[in-house]
C-alpha cells in the first residue's frame, strides 16, 4: 500500500464517524426544531408567553438510571390564569396559576446536572420542568435559564391572584 493510499484510509477511518456522529445530532435537532414549529403554530392566539421545556413525571425524575436527564420535551404556555404544557409524551397538561403549588429544586446530579422545579397539576400530579436550552451550543435562540423561568411563573401566580378571574366567555 502507497502512503497516499494510506493516508487516505486513515482519513477515512477517523473522517467517518466524526461525519455520522454529526448527521445523527443535526438529524435530531431538525426534528425538535419542526416539533417545537408545530407546537408553536397550535397554541391559541391569546397566549401571553411560551417556553420550550423539557419535563418529567414524578417516577421519572426519581428513577436512578435513565438514558436521559428528561422523559419529554415541549411548550409550557400561559393563558390568562392558566399555565399549560403541550407536547408531553403523556398528553397535554393543565395548571391553575391561581392554586398551583411550584417549588424550586435546583441542580439535580441524577438528571444531568441540570436545574429543576416541579408544579403540581390540576390532579395533583407533580411534574418535573426544566428549560430546554437546544441540542447545539451554538443555537440562538431560547437563552432563557430554568431559574428564570420559574421566577417568571411565580410573578404570573402574584399577578393573577392580585387581578380579578377572568370573564367565563
Amino acid at each position: 500500500m502507497e502512503e497516499s493510499e494510506l493516508l487516505l484510509v486513515i482519513i477515512l477511518i477517523v473522517a467517518f464517524p466524526i461525519a455520522l456522529i454529526a448527521g445523527i445530532v443535526f438529524g435530531i435537532y431538525y426534528i425538535k426544531k419542526r416539533k417545537r414549529k408545530k407546537l408553536l403554530a397550535n397554541l391559541p392566539s391569546n397566549v401571553s408567553f411560551t417556553a420550550s421545556i423539557r419535563i418529567n413525571s414524578k417516577e421519572a425524575q426519581h428513577t436512578t438510571f435513565k438514558l436521559m436527564a428528561y422523559e419529554s420535551s415541549g411548550i409550557l404556555y400561559i393563558v390568562n390564569d392558566k399555565a399549560y404544557i403541550r407536547g408531553y409524551k403523556r398528553g397535554d397538561l393543565e395548571f391553575n396559576l391561581r392554586t398551583t403549588h411550584l417549588r424550586w429544586l435546583g441542580m439535580e446530579f441524577s438528571n444531568g446536572i441540570l436545574q429543576w422545579f416541579s408544579i403540581i397539576d390540576i390532579n395533583n400530579n407533580e411534574y418535573f420542568i426544566n428549560i430546554d436550552t437546544g441540542l447545539l451550543a451554538f443555537e440562538i435562540g431560547n437563552k432563557m435559564t430554568t431559574n428564570e423561568l420559574y421566577t417568571r411563573l411565580i410573578n404570573e401566580q402574584v399577578h393573577v391572584n392580585l387581578s380579578p378571574p377572568p370573564s367565563p366567555l
